[in-house]
């Protein structure tokens, strides 16, 4: 779970247009909500997010948190209102409602070049003995060893792989994120380091020369990347109002890049920016970041502000 100490999509009626969303659908007092908020169609390129956060839990014995909602909402706007993105946004999610949205995703039609971030923030859980690690949902249960109402990861992992879009980039704040990744998994907590074993290394905007040839060459390669917060261990929430430690440099690095010169952000960079934080500021955290499914080498996802 998710320390208390410091820290889909598109519902059936979207499937009929990708251009824009202008409507706000909201259900904030029942499990599952959700607001959909709209964006313009970018030429060429249609970036989403779907972005779900929990922070009270049906069961009580997974404690509530103080800061996924605000963390999510920040990272929400700043998507839709400083990189275009078309974002659709979850709270108080179960986890049938979850898969539905999941699901939606995986009947929809993508363009080539489109990209679908998603942002998964609040308590996570291990299973020692399947070495299987869960997000945790408005209704999951503590004392459930078969793990009925948890978010899977491997069933998280196995969905956004086989989704139309060609680039997926699953970010994780919760507890135990880093085993998304089944080599870490399976590793004792003290037996891994780095990242996992299939990791792209991106180029610099100068290096490739220039906005344009970079994000065409960018979007060649299929990817599937996730970000987590941490490893095979649990993570901080944070004070009340001040961002856990993870998301807050998040936001840190998208906010100066979206006033940049280039304003364009690779998953891979803001990684490490946001690692490098963690250590300066003594966070007890292992951020982690790697491939999973078909993707390709020399692969990035760019955040790209308008």
């Amino acid at each position: 779970m998710r320390i208390t100490l410091f820290t889909l999509f598109f519902a059936a009626n979207l499937c009929i247009s990708k251009t824009a969303f202008p409507q706000t659908i909201q259900a904030t007092s029942a499990p599952g909500a959700y607001q959909i908020r709209g964006g313009q169609k970018t030429t060429g390129r249609t970036d989403y997010a779907l972005i779900i956060a929990n922070e009270t839990f049906a069961d009580p014995r997974y404690k509530k948190l103080v800061n996924p909602v605000f963390d999510a909402r920040a990272i929400e706007t700043l998507l839709r209102e400083k990189f275009g993105f078309q974002t659709i946004f979850l709270t108080s999610s179960t986890k049938d409602s979850c898969v539905q949205q999941l699901r939606a995703i995986a009947g929809r039609k993508f363009g080539p070049n489109d990209q679908l971030f998603v942002y998964l923030a609040g308590h996570g859980d291990f299973d020692p003995l399947l070495q299987q690690g869960y997000a945790v949902m408005k209704d999951s249960k503590s004392n459930d060893n078969s793990f009925t109402n948890h978010l899977s990861f491997a069933y998280l992992q196995d969905l956004l792989s086989k989704l139309r879009c060609r680039h997926v980039l699953l970010t994780l704040d919760v507890c135990y994120g880093g085993t998304f990744d089944t080599y870490f998994a399976t590793q004792s907590s003290t037996e891994f380091r780095g990242d996992g074993p299939t990791r792209g290394v991106g180029a610099s905007v100068e290096e490739a020369g220039g906005q344009t040839s970079y994000i065409l060459d960018k979007l060649k390669p299929q990817t599937r990347k996730y970000l987590s917060s941490g490893g095979k261990q649990t993570v901080p929430d944070g004070q009340v109002g001040q961002h856990s430690p993870f998301a807050r440099f998040f936001i840190q690095k998208l906010t100066e890049a979206s006033t940049s010169e280039y304003r364009i952000l690779p998953a891979t960079e803001l990684k490490v920016y946001v690692e490098r934080q963690i250590a300066i500021n003594h966070v007890e955290a292992n951020v982690k970041m790697g491939s999973f499914g078909s993707d390709e080498s020399s692969s990035d996802f760019l955040f790209i502000a308008r």
